[in-house]
């Protein structure tokens, strides 16, 4: 597997509205999950390449030859990962001020993975008050719904407008330099596009401020990091992808992992259907930071099916392999 790692810097206001929350349009999150992003490239395949392409993308995903990564925010030189969900084996005493960073905080500085499952077996605290971090500003604006013979609507949607030295990146896993090559490509017109909510106002647009090829690393953390994504050995597998194992993986799963659980669904995004706001299938899916023995296989779930072609919520998860 070849792994590459896309920086992202955003050239407008993001919208990624939480999945949990039924007013999902008046807030934003500041980051998307990883089978927004592959629904976001299907659409891309279907306007570059038509049907043949989105199937020949759909194909590659449900055999495990593409693997998608949640988005995770970037400031300045350092990138950072979900904070895991794990539970502390250790007696040591966390003062109220560390106890109350540790509860707020949602993503690590990625140097700082090693040192903070040290401190959960037992090793020295972690200081979750350095590593709390402001990426942009959330924000709203008021926007008008006009339909004919009716009164003008006003309603809010939610925005999150990123720093200067701040962004998004995510990880992928191709087989080959072909995939690898197809995927830069979907990227690169999704970027013209945007991603997200509310991208026919503007909104979600980027540019790829930087693509590592990670099989090649040249630095303390390029190393680390690609080093964690092969070790698909060790006991503690750190879950960087919103996603969901078969049936009969997560039976064997769950007992021994420490997981977040969370809400994925919203309405099929095709001209075919947008008049009818036809929701998809919900599920819910294992959080990003989830921390399980094991890894689990690609699946592809139909959540939803138009005239045109059916709907798809694909679980293609990448994992870091944790040896404490």
């Amino acid at each position: 597997m070849n792994y590459y790692l896309y920086k992202l810097k955003f050239d407008t206001a993001v919208h990624f509205g939480p999945s949990f929350s039924a007013g999902a349009l008046y807030s934003s999150e500041n980051h998307f999950c990883a089978d927004t992003l592959f629904s976001a490239l299907c659409h891309t395949a279907l306007a570059l390449g038509g049907r043949d392409m989105l199937a020949e993308l759909c194909r590659q995903a449900e055999e495990g030859n593409i693997l998608l990564s949640d988005s995770m925010p970037w400031m300045g030189e350092t990138f950072y990962l979900p904070k895991p969900f794990i539970t502390a084996k250790t007696d040591r005493t966390v003062t109220i001020t560390g106890r109350k960073a540790a509860k707020k905080l949602k993503w690590i500085p990625a140097d700082d993975l090693d040192a903070f499952f040290d401190y959960i077996y037992g090793g020295d605290p972690y200081e979750a008050e350095k590593a709390l971090a402001q990426f942009g500003i959330s924000t709203g604006t008021t926007k008008v719904r006009i339909t004919p013979g009716e009164d003008a609507l006003p309603y809010q949607v939610g925005l999150y407008y990123f720093k200067e030295d701040a962004g998004l990146w995510f990880l992928a896993g191709c087989e080959t330099d072909l995939l690898a090559d197809d995927l830069q490509t979907l990227v690169e017109g999704l970027s013209f596009g945007g991603i997200g909510g509310k991208v026919s106002s503007g909104y979600g647009k980027f540019h790829i401020e930087d693509l590592i090829y990670l099989n090649e690393p040249f630095d303390t953390f390029t190393e680390r990091l690609f080093s964690a994504l092969k070790d698909a050995s060790a006991k503690r597998q750190l879950l960087l992808s919103t996603s969901l194992p078969s049936e009969d993986e997560l039976t064997d799963l769950l007992p021994d992992s420490e997981y977040m659980l969370t809400r994925r669904a919203g309405f099929i995004q095709s001209g075919a259907c947008a008049q009818e706001n036809r929701r998809k299938v919900t599920q819910l899916f294992l959080s990003a930071g989830s921390v399980l023995p094991k890894r689990f296989k690609a699946v592809l779930y139909e959540v939803g099916k138009i005239e045109e072609h059916p709907v798809y919520r694909l679980s293609a998860p990448l994992f870091l392999g944790v040896r404490p």
